[in-house]
């Protein structure tokens, strides 16, 4: 893993700590939707399979990952699901890229 990946890592697992911890407290302490309720265990778990997908490389389950822990009960802590999207938007350009240069090395003519 380079140096940077394990930055990145290091600060999913921090935001994966964070929406753990809020999410918990707002559950506990706020009435929400049933619905919002039974979908809090796949966004919690979503939240800490970000950084597992991005030191493997995994960026398409990173974007899926990061862009579910949109729907976290965050409140006011507005930079935190900002920055879960954006890193959603850097997993997927990173997806699309590799996809494209996988694309790039078939033999032409050669039926997939």
């Amino acid at each position: 893993m380079k140096h940077g990946a394990s930055r990145t890592v290091s600060l999913l697992l921090v935001y994966a700590a964070i929406l753990t911890v809020w999410g918990a407290y707002v559950i506990a302490k706020y009435d929400l939707a049933p619905l919002f309720l039974a979908l809090q265990p796949i966004v919690f778990a979503s939240a800490w399979a970000a950084p597992w997908a991005w030191a493997n490389r995994r960026w398409g389950l990173a974007a899926i990952a990061l862009s579910l822990t949109f729907a976290a009960p965050w409140g006011y802590l507005y930079p935190a699901p900002a920055m879960g999207l954006i890193l959603a938007g850097i997993a997927t350009g990173k997806f699309v890229r590799g996809a494209a240069q996988k694309a790039g090395r078939r033999e032409p003519g050669v039926a997939v």
